[in-house]
């Protein structure tokens, strides 16, 4: 490869490949030359390595911000925090008038901007960060999540059904965020009267890539709001009514954007929500397989009664086969105040995408 001058069209860069060709044993060998014009395709090169460059330098820039963000601003609001309870204690009673409530309020507004930091780092890790793609077995993680969601939704009196997921090539750790934040929103935002019911499930729109879909039964948005909900600090209710930063949904679009994927959101106000969020399956042949995603049963004696479901299908020789699991936690229990049953139930519907065995 060689940069040359040429008359009337400028400076090009030329790649120049010779071959010795035998034309036969008795025959004079020749030379094959083949010069090629790689001017455009060099520079596009020079672009693309000047963009990464900026864009490693625009990621440091943002790690450097979330060490900032976990330490330096922090440590005021520790000390506001630390010294506003403080007060609070010792003189919360001897304060008169509007002094008590002016404590309060500036309290609340230091918590407050405690979460929205520590959000704001959650999300600046979500692109600085990262793990390669993995095998990753999203029905186990679902499973963990469950586990974690345990005390909401026990103290909720709801339930969550987990479906049979797929294995996919992804980041497990940014999946298990992922998950965390759909099903966490769909538990939060229920209806007072209402237990929450929460089905995470999954289909196949095409061979190449799988959606996962959470539905609740909770109070929904007006669907004008279907694509502001993903940004930054968006908020429909206010904050006496449902705690939050306005964060999550954005963590979640930013994770699917990075594996390649889309997430959507449909509402009918007052009837709950369904996101779906469709990404690349990738995962070098995996096959949909079934994954009890059932925790470790625990004590939570403090409850009077909660019940957890779970419920996992596959297919193994043509119908699903559904398994529930159901765990429910009793305060009149003196220990292990939590039991599990499971039933099991075999569908007569084919598996979608996949012929029933012959009977």
């Amino acid at each position: 490869m060689s940069i040359h001058e040429f008359p009337g069209i400028g400076r090009k860069i030329m790649l120049l490949n010779a071959r010795l060709v035998s034309q036969g044993p008795n025959l004079p060998r020749i030379i094959l030359l083949a010069i090629e014009d790689i001017t455009e395709r060099r520079l596009t090169e020079w672009r693309l390595a000047e963009q990464h460059r900026e864009l490693q330098r625009s990621n440091a820039a943002l790690d450097e911000f979330a060490s900032v963000a976990s330490h330096d601003l922090q440590e005021p609001l520790r000390k506001i925090l630390s010294f506003g309870d403080l007060l609070s204690t010792s003189a919360g009673l001897a304060l008169e008038g509007n002094a008590r409530e002016y404590l309060a309020r500036m309290l609340s507004a230091a918590a407050r901007m405690r979460t929205l930091i520590s959000d704001l780092l959650l999300y600046s890790q979500v692109s600085t960060r990262v793990q390669p793609f993995v095998s990753t077995d999203l029905g186990r993680i679902a499973g963990e999540v469950v586990a974690d969601l345990e005390t909401v939704i026990a103290e909720s009196g709801g339930r969550v059904e987990v479906g049979a997921l797929p294995v996919i090539a992804a980041d497990p750790l940014q999946m298990r965020q992922l998950l965390q934040n759909l099903l966490g929103n769909s538990l939060k935002y229920r209806r007072k009267d209402t237990p929450p019911v929460v089905r995470l499930s999954c289909s196949s729109p095409d061979a190449r890539h799988r959606a996962i879909t959470v539905t609740d039964n909770g109070i929904g948005f007006d669907e004008k709001h279907a694509t502001k909900i993903f940004g930054m600090f968006t908020r429909l209710h206010g904050r006496a009514q449902y705690a939050g930063s306005g964060i999550g949904l954005a963590i979640c679009r930013t994770i699917v954007e990075r594996h390649g994927g889309t997430i959507a959101a449909t509402s009918a106000g007052g009837n709950g929500a369904t996101f779906t969020v469709t990404l690349p399956v990738n995962a070098g042949g995996h096959k949909d397989t079934c994954h009890d995603a059932r925790p470790r049963t625990r004590s939570r004696s403090r409850f009077s009664s909660a019940t957890t479901m779970r419920t996992t299908a596959c297919s193994r020789s043509g119908p699903w086969t559904t398994r529930t699991y159901r765990t429910t936690c009793d305060s009149s229990r003196t220990a292990n105040s939590c039991s599990t049953t499971s039933t099991s139930a075999e569908s007569t519907r084919a598996r979608p995408g996949r012929p029933r065995a012959p009977d």
